[in-house]
């Protein structure tokens, strides 16, 4: 058998694959649309020109635009507000509020608002926003309690699961209704509320 020449075999693409670089761009450019246009005047054809996409490779991943614009929210809170685990469950709580009140401050933060605004008005992506996006913090707080609750800080009666829905209900009425101030003070107004609604004494 004759041995293949040196180099024949097909090179492996390096980095990322293309469909996760597509998926990226379009994910991105739907963020920056959304802090240039707002979301009612944010469009598929717009997204798609600014990620160099087609329309096509966008349906296959998303059915509508509702689900493009709760996906990449979805992300940012991922990306700007690391779950934390400090050891503490104040640690925790002032950890991820400070990490939550700074990105919001940002540009990025505003078309979070916008989004959460504009979901009062439009009933599928407020309940998309609310089986997605706040699910997730959901989520995130509902483990910083129960990590408190195994180190026992929290009171043996303590409802974990209801003190995350107050928690997470909270916050998204302060991004929605009441987006400012968002300093030091809340945080460390929330921190107070919170431990000492449940810490153990």
């Amino acid at each position: 058998m004759t041995a293949a020449p040196v180099g024949s075999e097909p090179r492996r693409a390096r980095g990322r694959p293309r469909s996760e670089l597509s998926r990226h761009a379009v994910l991105e450019a739907t963020v920056q649309l959304l802090g240039e246009v707002g979301f009612d005047r944010l469009s598929m054809d717009a997204i798609a020109a600014r990620a160099g996409a087609s329309k096509a490779t966008i349906y296959r991943s998303w059915r509508n635009k509702v689900e493009l614009v709760v996906e990449a929210v979805d992300g940012l809170g991922r990306d700007a507000v690391p779950e934390p685990d400090t050891g503490s469950l104040d640690g925790d709580v002032r950890s991820a509020l400070g990490a939550l009140f700074t990105a919001m401050r940002s540009p990025r933060g505003a078309m979070v608002e916008a989004v959460a605004a504009a979901s009062q008005h439009h009933p599928d992506l407020q309940e998309a926003l609310e089986e997605h996006f706040l699910a997730h913090r959901r989520e995130m707080v509902g483990r910083i309690l129960r990590r408190a609750a195994a180190r026992g800080e929290l009171r043996e009666e303590v409802d974990t699961d209801l003190v995350a829905d107050v928690i997470v209900a909270v916050l998204f009425y302060r991004i929605r209704l009441r987006p400012s101030p968002r300093d030091s003070a809340l945080v460390e107004g929330f921190i107070r509320l919170l431990t000492e609604g449940v810490r153990r004494r």
